[in-house]
């Protein structure tokens, strides 16, 4: 097997680049477009991190409160850009660009792998399939979060793996040092991807133990100091400084997530080890297999045509093993076995450590997801293209054809659309916008001396002109809701002690009741949502009854 080399034919590569250009006009909208359609919630807390420890305040997002709630590789870089470009449209802007430019970058390639294993015609399936993803779900990876640049991260060390892989280390020095500053970069993307990195590493240990064939039989035993150093200097000072500042090795919203599951399994009678191990058995399962459940979900959520997507992505399964010349199907099993080997670990930790509805999953959780599940639909299509001898000349037609339907099913209705919401002048209907005018009616109405808390306060932060508003979910802040809960005391309890006097967030529908916290005056209400079918709340406080 040669190594990879990114080269190849162009034309798929221009027309994919070409495709996903349109979304540049998107990215430079106005500051509102961008909050609510190309950005979340979660995303305005790295801009406020990241511009508050840019101007000397400290690693806070609320300007009050210290906290480590974010991943230390994407607020890094963040944190550069906010040094680097003031204002706030200019910065979302630029930060928007830079997770574009990342997604180009992943998406180069994805399509030069796509060359390199299935030659022009699987470049070519990879570059429509990819632009359509990008383009059509846009609020899943093109949203100010982590996960575009983990995506790039990722697909590099998949480069270099497979490069070792084949050729063995090009440098003996700084060979080792390159692969353990990708991993390194790797982790730092997100913490829990550690979980990703067991089952492989584990299994090659294991090969190597028990005399067999190693998976990358170039690493030696004397090679793994300079891989693991990297990620000692780069993390080792971060989780120290965790440990020493908050008590705890993970961010905050890693440890308030992982205590409010273990509550939630010990209210079920869930307690002793062994009882958590056979909730691991039973429940690691539905973990392994959610992310790429809830990515197939979302999409025909968002995009009906998506449904292609889940018909490849099993009959992809099918065809890595079915369909896999007789000679390489142990490789090809071997390579779906480490993929389930790397994602099962995360799986049965979350099984021990969390009851199935306490878990939320967000696109940027599933760094993998995308990828493995993209790879098996473009597998699936090349091996189905390569049944009947007589089609392989439709190599030259199907491209064409695809970029066709491609335009025709998407692109008009897309961009009628989002033409209308960014010129708009009334876009509060959107719940991103429909917190701002919540919260611009509370700086105009409410007392001076009042604090606002919202469970979701990202955007509120960014937009905030003299208000302070608390993180009530304690993903953001110093671990002091998680103390509180830890005592005895209740989100009720924590809001007093931040001095909160009103809470805003939205609500759909009477199930939603349950994310607001208080019983108290609702004194703003506002629909939301294209039918109205949400509502904004800012609701008053009960008096403490507290010392």
């Amino acid at each position: 097997m040669t190594g990879i080399r990114l080269t190849g034919p162009w034309w798929p590569l221009v027309a994919f680049l070409g495709t996903v250009a349109v979304l540049w006009p998107w990215i430079t909208a106005p500051l509102d477009f961008q909050a609510s359609i190309l950005s979340t919630d979660d995303t305005f807390y790295y801009y406020a991190f990241a511009q508050n420890l840019a101007a000397g305040l400290g690693p806070t997002v609320d300007g009050v409160a210290p906290t480590n709630g974010v991943q230390p590789l994407w607020a890094a870089l963040l944190t550069v850009l906010a040094w680097l470009v003031p204002g706030q449209h200019a910065y979302v802007t630029v930060v928007l660009a830079v997770c574009l430019a990342s997604l180009l970058a992943t998406g180069v390639i994805w399509c030069r792998l796509a060359w390199r294993f299935g030659g022009t015609f699987c470049a070519w399936i990879t570059a429509v399939l990819l632009a359509r993803l990008l383009v059509s779900h846009q609020w899943a990876l093109l949203t100010g979060m982590e996960i575009s640049l983990n995506l790039l991260v990722v697909s590099a060390l998949a480069v270099a793996l497979i490069r070792l892989h084949d050729h063995g280390w090009s440098h003996p020095v700084r060979g080792p040092l390159g692969l353990g500053l990708l991993l390194a970069l790797f982790l730092a993307g997100r913490i829990d991807h550690v979980l990703l990195l067991a089952g492989p590493v584990i299994l090659e240990l294991g090969l190597r133990m028990w005399g067999r064939s190693a998976m990358l039989p170039a690493i030696r035993w004397r090679d793994l100091p300079l891989i693991a150093a990297p990620s000692l200097l780069l993390l080792a000072p971060w989780l120290i400084w965790n440990r020493r500042e908050f008590g705890h090795w993970l961010p905050v919203s890693g440890a308030i997530k992982l205590w409010l599951g273990e509550r939630a399994l010990a209210a079920q009678g869930i307690d002793t080890p062994g009882e958590r191990l056979a909730h691991a058995w039973r429940t690691g399962w539905w973990f392994v297999a959610r992310p790429f459940a809830w990515s197939l979900e979302s999409a025909l959520r968002q995009d009906r045509l998506a449904g292609i997507g889940v018909a490849g992505f099993v009959g992809g399964l099918a065809a890595t093993v079915a369909l896999v010349p007789r000679g390489r199907r142990r490789a090809a099993v071997a390579v779906l076995a480490v993929t389930l080997l790397a994602i099962l670990p995360r799986g049965f930790v979350m099984g021990y450590r969390l009851e199935q509805g306490n878990l939320d999953y967000a696109n940027w959780y599933l760094t993998l997801a995308w990828p493995v599940g993209f790879f098996l639909v473009v597998h699936a299509a090349w091996r189905l293209m390569r049944l009947v001898p007589s089609w392989r000349g439709l190599d030259r037609l199907v491209p064409g054809l695809l970029l066709f339907v491609l335009w025709i099913t998407f692109f008009p209705v897309k961009f009628t659309t989002m033409t209308r919401e960014v010129t708009d002048s009334d876009q509060a209907w959107r719940r991103p916008l429909a917190k701002v005018a919540a919260l611009r009616w509370a700086e105009a109405n409410l007392p001076a001396d009042a604090v606002l808390g919202s469970l979701n306060s990202g955007i509120m932060h960014y937009y905030a002109h003299d208000r302070l508003v608390h993180n009530l979910d304690g993903r953001v802040d110093d671990g002091g809701l998680l103390r509180v809960l830890e005592s005895g005391g209740s989100h009720l309890d924590y809001m007093w002690s931040r001095g909160v006097t009103h809470q805003i967030d939205a609500v759909h529908d009477d199930s939603h009741w349950r994310w607001i916290l208080v019983d108290g005056e609702i004194v703003y209400e506002r629909p939301f949502g294209p039918a109205g079918e949400g509502r904004m709340v800012v609701i008053a406080l009960p008096p403490s009854v507290g010392p």
